[in-house]
């Protein structure tokens, strides 16, 4: 990273500016007085981006890790069941612990093992057999 120090416009740059700024019709005299207040200003010291606190998903990363519709996760956001953060008006971030604790909360019951010969024999009177491909 290039560290050099920037020194503030001499007083003729100034004045070059604020003649250019003068001549163009868009700029209101409040943005030209930011704009110059901006260039007599010191410069701010460099400062390191600020680390994430936390990961954040989108809402379709959420939906696919939660193995839920996008749907049904905008659903879930709605109605409370799901934390999210709103950016903008309609878009969310979804942070990676209510994703953790959705998914806790999901988990299905373990299978005992005595229930498990019913358990199979329930899904295979209920799986339906493929249709051969015609030619």
């Amino acid at each position: 990273m290039n560290t050099e120090t920037v020194s503030k416009p001499s007083p003729a740059t100034c004045r070059i500016i604020s003649a250019a700024l003068d001549g163009d019709n868009g700029i209101t005299p409040a943005h030209r007085r930011a704009i110059m207040q901006a260039l007599t200003m010191p410069p701010e010291s460099p400062t390191a981006a600020p680390e994430p606190t936390a990961k954040l998903y989108t809402p379709t990363e959420a939906a696919a890790l939660c193995g839920v519709t996008l749907a049904g996760l905008l659903g879930w956001v709605r109605s409370g069941r799901m934390e999210a953060q709103r950016i903008g008006k309609r878009n969310y971030l979804i942070p990676a612990s209510a994703v953790d604790a959705m998914l806790a909360n999901r988990q299905p019951p373990p299978i005992s093992p005595d229930a498990l010969p019913d358990r199979l024999a329930h899904l295979a009177a209920h799986t339906k057999t493929a249709k051969p491909r015609r030619k």
